[in-house]
């Protein structure tokens, strides 16, 4: 079965995603086209979600809220911004906007 586009140049911020479910939705979200940058505090998962092919990995704590002007900052320089979805599966209060 052919893969889906319906993704393709679409700008994604996933916190928390270097592990679990939010690296398998950074992954297919990259599978149909997606540019991700996921975001974790452990540096082996970070440097492993950076290896797969299509996914910017960022150190940035999601639960302090005083980090979050450099995951801005970050999603500027790495993907041009953030102009499609923010997945936030870290921190206190898991959302998505």
């Amino acid at each position: 079965m052919a893969q889906t586009q319906r993704f393709q140049d679409k700008r994604v911020v996933i916190t928390g995603g270097t592990s679990g479910i939010g690296l398998a939705t950074a992954r297919r979200l990259v599978s149909e086209g997606a540019r991700v940058l996921v975001t974790g505090t452990n540096p082996e998962r970070l440097a492993a979600a950076g290896d797969v092919e299509g996914i910017l990995a960022v150190a940035n704590d999601a639960g302090h809220p005083a980090e979050a002007p450099a995951l801005a900052e970050a999603a500027l320089e790495r993907l041009g911004g953030v102009r499609d979805r923010v997945r936030a599966r870290a921190g206190a209060n898991a959302a998505s906007w």
